[in-house]
């Protein structure tokens, strides 16, 4: 029974947390975060919002989806459980430890050569002073239609600024209608803050969807407890393609 409840939690983990749900081994390894709960990725073209009970996913991860709304709603960030503490101190810390990710990173003229994807413009010195730590490609050698940026603030927080491309694959992405909660730039969008009670160790995820491409932005600090929303939002809206 509890090796069954553990791989319910580990599926689950799959579907709301910060993995990729395509098979992309050189951005997974680096803790790449697209998409979140919030989306999911379609063999239908383009982007929609639809309700959440109309998306393929399990019941179980609806439910779970559902909580996490509420504590968002009430609270404004979501405290993780203890049965997630461990997956999300993991993945807290793969998200902030930029050392071990830098020796993956690459300048964007060195990944530019099969990159299917135009990456987009973003004011990363006036807002944040954010230092560029290098990119990662996805997809396959020849049609690579994801692309991670790394950046770090002065205050020591990863900030990462991922892109799919799902026209360019050919699929889509639909997003749950009930989970919008923000805006960037006149699109549709879904904040989420995790914090671990304990540590305070917090990540922030912010994705919003074009016609052409699903958008996440990632910083490891709870920018609402930091007074950093405005800040981190003005960044989202200096996203331009």
């Amino acid at each position: 029974m509890e090796k069954t409840k553990s791989k319910m939690r580990w599926v689950i983990k799959q579907f709301i947390g910060s993995l990729f749900i395509l098979p992309l081994l050189n951005l997974a390894n680096a803790g790449v975060a697209t998409p979140p709960n919030s989306t999911t990725i379609t063999e239908n073209k383009g982007f929609k919002i639809d309700s959440l009970d109309n998306l393929s996913i399990p019941a179980e991860i609806k439910t779970k989806v559902k909580q996490e709304k509420g504590e968002m709603d009430s609270k404004g960030y979501i405290d993780v459980s203890a049965e997630d503490f461990a997956g999300f101190e993991a993945e807290y810390a793969h998200a902030k430890d930029i050392g071990k990710v830098k020796p993956l990173l690459r300048p964007l003229d060195q990944i530019s050569q099969n990159l299917r994807i135009k990456p987009a413009k973003l004011d990363e010195a006036s807002i944040f002073k954010l230092k560029f730590e290098g990119a990662l490609a996805g997809g396959s050698p020849e049609n690579q239609v994801m692309l991670a940026r790394f950046f770090t603030t002065v205050g020591g927080a990863v900030v990462r600024l991922e892109e799919f491309d799902f026209a360019a694959s050919g699929g889509g992405t639909t997003m749950a209608k009930e989970l919008v909660n923000a805006s960037v730039n006149g699109h549709p969008a879904v904040l989420t803050i995790k914090q671990n009670p304990g540590s305070g160790n917090a990540l922030t995820m912010l994705s919003w969807a074009t016609d052409q491409k699903l958008n996440t932005l990632v910083m490891t600090e709870n920018v609402k407890k930091k007074g950093l929303m405005e800040k981190f939002l003005a960044l989202a809206n200096s996203i331009q393609d």
